[in-house]
């Protein structure tokens, strides 16, 4: 098995040996990874805005039942994605432990359906419903923000294949989860 390259060095495992690295004192560890998300097609920002809530504030479906019972309203978020509702919800593993995924960045490129309520709508395709930007997705620790392209460069083309990628970087990711919570922003 060949060693992995060092992504603070650029180093194949022998960055301990080179004083200007090891004076500062990084450490190589595998629980830093990259998860890809990929799919073919179009989705709402709305449920993209559901999923990236989910997996970027892993206790607020638990916060939320708390927070309406206390006010008297209910068990839950049911019809907005959390348990039980075929959205974009995923099980948690019990708070604090080292299996809980820490993520730092999400980048990603979105294709649209053009049902979201947006003030653009010379944008959506009148047959299709599809918003002819590509949108953006950013997001560093738990703040996000998905916003449509601006200017004709990042305009999808007639020819060009609609999908959605997202690149997620953090610890202890679950590619499981990430892969399954995103398959569920494309059910229809």
């Amino acid at each position: 098995k060949e060693p992995a390259m060092c992504g603070v060095c650029g180093a194949d495992g022998g960055c301990r040996e080179m004083p200007w690295v090891a004076d500062r004192g990084h450490d190589h560890t595998a629980a830093v990874s990259t998860v890809t998300l990929y799919r073919e097609g179009s989705t709402s920002t709305r449920i993209v805005d559901r999923f990236l809530a989910d997996v970027l504030w892993p206790d607020q479906d638990v916060q939320n039942v708390v927070a309406n019972q206390a006010i008297g309203i209910g068990a839950g978020n049911e019809d907005e994605g959390g348990p039980g509702s075929g959205g974009p919800h995923l099980e948690r593993k019990p708070n604090g432990g080292p299996e809980r995924m820490e993520i730092y960045r999400i980048k990603g490129l979105l294709s649209v359906l053009g049902d979201d309520d947006d003030d653009d709508s010379q944008f959506v395709h009148a047959e299709t419903g599809l918003d002819s930007r590509k949108y953006i997705v950013q997001a560093v620790n738990d703040v996000w923000e998905v916003y449509p392209s601006k200017g004709a460069t990042l305009l999808w083309s007639d020819d060009e294949t609609r999908s959605c990628k997202l690149v997620v970087i953090g610890r202890w990711l679950d590619q499981k989860r990430l892969e399954e919570g995103f398959a569920r922003c494309f059910d229809r």
